[in-house]
């Protein structure tokens, strides 16, 4: 069982009211509503079974719901979804020396999104029908089937696997609201991976696999889930090669080269709805989604403590490039490209009732596109981006996390109170530029061709408690 429950606003603002005569005034809200809200909880439970001959199989029925608000439009998602796995020995069938195992398995997923207080958009400046594109109550069903093998002999294993999923949705149509729509996709993935044991401490490894999702929002957002199934799904197509290294039974280190060919991916063109000098207009939200390919290539190092001493942890570093083929700037950098990414977490357990722990983030900016300035105007976005698409970069960002935990330790189970500081270096993060800045305001700041830079600077304390049976 789990939840949280997260608010982002003004303690207090002034509004516009009117007195008992029916006059004009000001005054304060002490509880104004918030800009955004965020919350969830979950309940998984799970049964496993042994069976006879070494076999296994395990149930799981998780619920969920999931709230979401934004000004004073909300979105509540229910989240229903049971899975069974099964794991079967045939090893019985082949020779000494060799052993199979047979892994089935179904999971059902069902969402229903409901607007308690129905569409409006004028507090969010949107339009009806582009809010429906996003926000639409309706039911998505995700049906999914897979099976794989585990062949292994001597220091070799090969474990190839399939796995179908189907998406349905049925809903008020975004564009006719007294008429249903259903959309549906599906996807069908065969995947491959290999493991040789070439010495004592050292496995090679390499996969090869198809991978098709849902056109989701770049950031999870409760409610904003499985829109524009009607398009298709987004498709990668990836392999990998890597090795991992066990350290004196203390530490496993692993690194993997991956490649991967993207395609049908949905991105969003901020340039559709500007005209020719950079005013922004974006009144029609659907032509802003658009489809592009691309590929993604990189680097993912690992060093993982063996969790079982009182020093625990992982250090990961990712070197990435991705790319994508955009109908206007071509060949460019994707909007979500980071070159550097680096997590360290470690965790000290004192003793039994106590302990710390810490996680260090660092990523490298994101793309943009840098506008310059052309006969003292900002040149507009819509030539930029032609031009020189995302040929500059956000400033880097760097979060500290601290954690304090305290266990109490009873007859049947184990209390956990914890107390979590996210970004306690208080450390600033340019989000993005405004792309809808107009060209000829002198007024807006400009730095290094980032238009009045949008940041957000934060300490977010959290205190939990956690119980363990």
């Amino acid at each position: 069982v789990m939840g949280s429950y997260d608010e982002l606003g003004r303690r207090e603002e002034l509004v516009e009211d009117t007195n008992e005569f029916g006059e004009a005034v000001v005054r304060i809200d002490h509880d104004p509503t918030p800009f955004l809200r965020f919350e969830f909880h979950r309940i998984d439970q799970r049964v496993r079974q042994r069976l006879s001959g070494g076999g296994r199989m395990e149930y799981v029925l998780a619920l969920g719901l999931d709230r979401a608000g934004f000004s004073d439009v909300r979105v509540n998602e229910w989240r229903v979804a049971p899975r069974i796995d099964a794991r079967l020995p045939l090893g019985k069938f082949l020779g000494p020396g060799q052993d199979l195992e047979l892994g089935l398995g179904i999971d059902q997923e069902i969402q229903i999104f409901r607007l308690p207080n129905g569409l409006a958009g004028e507090s969010l400046g949107a339009s009806l029908e582009d809010l429906a594109l996003l926000l639409a109550e309706r039911v998505v069903s995700v049906t999914g089937l897979y099976a794989d093998l585990a062949y292994r002999r001597g220091r070799f294993e090969a474990r190839p696997g399939l796995r179908v999923d189907t998406w349905v949705q049925f809903g008020a149509s975004p564009y006719l609201p007294q008429a249903r729509t259903v959309s549906s996709a599906t996807g069908v993935d065969p995947r491959l991976l290999l493991r040789e044991q070439v010495g004592e401490r050292w496995v090679l490894r390499q996969s090869l696999g198809l991978y098709h999702q849902p056109p989701d929002p770049p950031l999870p957002i409760p409610g904003l889930e499985s829109i524009g199934l009607e398009t298709g799904l987004q498709r990668n197509i990836q392999g990998s090669f890597g090795w991992e290294w066990t350290i004196a039974d203390r530490a496993t280190l692993t690194q993997d080269a991956y490649l991967g060919r993207l395609s049908n991916m949905q991105d969003y063109e901020l340039t559709q709805g500007i005209d020719s000098v950079g005013a922004g207009s974006g009144d029609e939200f659907d032509d802003a989604l658009i489809r592009v390919s691309g590929w993604a290539w990189g680097l993912e190092t690992m060093l993982r403590l063996n969790p079982d001493g009182r020093i625990y942890g992982w250090l990961a570093y990712t070197l990435s490039w991705s790319f994508r083929d955009y109908p206007l700037g071509g060949w460019a950098p994707a909007t979500w490209d980071q070159r550097h990414i680096l997590n360290a977490v470690v965790g000290w357990a004192i003793n039994p009732k106590w302990r710390l722990g810490g996680r260090l983030h660092v990523n490298s900016g994101r793309p943009y596109t840098a506008r310059r300035m052309v006969d003292g105007e900002l040149e507009s976005l819509a030539t930029a981006i032609v031009d020189h698409r995302n040929d500059a970069r956000l400033p880097p960002f760097m979060q500290l996390d601290l954690r304090v935990e305290r266990i109490f330790t009873l007859r049947e189970f184990r209390l956990h109170l914890y107390l979590d500081l996210a970004n306690a270096n208080f450390a600033r993060e340019v989000l993005q530029c405004d792309s809808l800045a107009q060209t000829n305001d002198l007024t807006v700041e400009v730095i290094d061709g980032c238009v009045n830079p949008q940041a957000i600077r934060y300490v977010l304390p959290a205190l939990g408690l956690r119980a363990v049976f």
